[in-house]
């Protein structure tokens, strides 16, 4: 019982920080996203990668080469695979869907990432000629606390 408080009252302070205390960075293929500015940063070719400050959330915007919807997909599948390697189980099948305006593409299973089971999250939008894929990986024992922060940031993705 003691846990569950505990949760509760995390999750409403993580739920409770308001925008004003976030970063907003323009990618180089032109479109903008958000996270919390409390979490870490880390830029690597084509991509940024983001940590929340306990380390249990890191989400993962990838820019891939990818000129319409359908490469799109296989190109989330084949980087799923690289990220997650062959511990990939698919929840939510790959689902063409409008995201923020754009064609692209949403995706849901669970994982491990160095022996740590996780549930993911993956979005990948369609924008000139290229696709920037979103991946939220939470631990699974506390997807339940970070889930509603991931899907915030996977939401404001932006022209």
């Amino acid at each position: 019982m003691f846990f569950r408080i505990v949760a509760l009252a995390l999750s409403a302070i993580i739920l409770s920080t308001p925008l004003a205390e976030s970063r907003s960075e323009k990618l180089s293929l032109g479109l903008r996203v958000w996270y919390p500015d409390n979490w870490q940063k880390v830029y690597g070719p084509d991509r940024l990668v983001t940590r929340s400050p306990d380390g249990s959330t890191v989400v993962m915007f990838t820019i891939l080469e990818a000129g319409n919807i359908e490469s799109a997909q296989e190109k989330m599948l084949r980087e799923l695979s690289r990220v997650l390697g062959s511990n990939v189980k698919v929840i939510t099948q790959p689902t063409q869907a409008r995201i923020n305006k754009l064609d692209g593409v949403i995706m849901d299973g669970l994982g491990m990432i160095s022996e740590v089971y996780v549930m993911w999250i993956a979005r990948t939008a369609v924008y000139k000629d290229k696709a920037l894929m979103v991946l939220g990986c939470v631990e699974s024992s506390k997807f339940s606390l970070n889930s509603d922060i991931v899907r915030k940031i996977i939401q404001s993705v932006k022209r």
